[in-house]
């Protein structure tokens, strides 16, 4: 923080918030800082980058755009990385979920209401990764994950890359892409969807409508049942209309391709390591779609499970 005090000094003055109070809150994996602001008996964030945040900005207002919750936009400076936000708060609906103040059948179900209203949204300009961008994002767990033998992942390439070459062939989404319980706040004065606090979506881009409720449905915070996950997927298909197997073969392949990268992002930072069963689980899981049948024996012994690095 010290070497952009000034910078911020001259900001929080500009917004009117020169008389504040700074209190730094946990960060996320990126370099972004977050600092709750005080002024007398009101509270904001301030979000500061080392890059120019304009992504960011144009997804919030494109969300709140569509009546969704994202934080208003108090002051902007993005160009410079920084911005001061609504605060919404530290009740996650994660949280939430833990404390009982919600069942979580329900607040998946209004995570379905939700994506599907972004997806009958015209989306913002976003970039849509190629076949060829999703399949190489696994890289990562070959450089970080221990013990990986990356020989033994050529097979399950060539599935993983035919699966989701078929998969983009449906029209393309916005996808928040860390889209997950603890990426929202739970804002109960609020109804419907909008008690869902949209965070952390400066990287969306454009992809397959299975992509967020995949990202929701396998996050490494927390298990989710099979069952659970199979009634909300079928909820999600019998509203929007998709041809099931086909939504269900993207949701595996998608599975695969995160789960498999967030091994690597996790060895990588050597951060959230008690979350990497979790998310070998999920990838174990996704790997017992039939189409993964002739591959799935040489991929489980090319990426062992956590318990078993070194």
């Amino acid at each position: 923080m010290d070497e952009v005090a000034p910078l911020v000094d001259g900001f929080l003055k500009a917004a009117g918030w020169s008389d504040a109070s700074l209190e730094p809150l946990a960060g996320d994996m990126s370099s972004r800082r977050y600092f709750r602001v005080r002024k007398k008996n009101v509270a904001a964030i301030l979000m500061v980058a080392d890059t120019p945040m304009q992504n960011f900005v144009e997804i919030t207002k494109w969300l709140n755009g569509i009546d969704l919750s994202a934080p208003k936009i108090i002051h902007d400076r993005s160009e410079h990385g920084l911005l001061l936000l609504e605060d919404f708060g530290d009740h996650s609906v994660n949280s939430a979920l833990r404390n009982g103040d919600v069942e979580t059948e329900n607040v998946f179900e209004d995570c379905v209401t939700l994506l599907l209203k972004i997806r009958a949204a015209t989306p913002p300009r976003l970039v849509a990764p190629s076949l060829g961008t999703l399949v190489d994002w696994t890289a990562l767990a070959d450089e970080h994950y221990p013990n990986i033998k990356s020989s033994g992942l050529g097979n399950f390439r060539v599935v993983l890359g035919n699966l989701l070459r078929e998969a983009l062939t449906v029209p393309l989404t916005t996808s928040l892409r860390d889209f997950h319980t603890e990426n929202m706040m739970w804002l109960p004065e609020r109804v419907g969807i909008k008690r869902l606090g949209l965070l952390d979506y400066q990287d969306a881009i454009l992809t397959h409508p299975a992509y967020d409720l995949m990202s929701l449905l396998t996050d490494a915070r927390t298990w989710i049942p099979k069952p659970l996950r199979n009634k909300i997927i079928s909820s999600y298909v019998r509203q929007s209309g998709d041809a099931p197997e086909a939504f269900r073969s993207a949701f595996a392949a998608l599975s695969a391709q995160r789960n498999l990268r967030i091994l690597g992002i996790f060895a990588r930072a050597r951060r959230h390591l008690e979350k990497m069963p979790n998310t070998y689980r999920y990838f174990h899981e996704a790997l017992e779609h039939p189409e993964f049948d002739a591959v799935r024996n040489e991929v489980l012994e090319a990426v062992p499970a956590p318990e078993r690095l070194a």
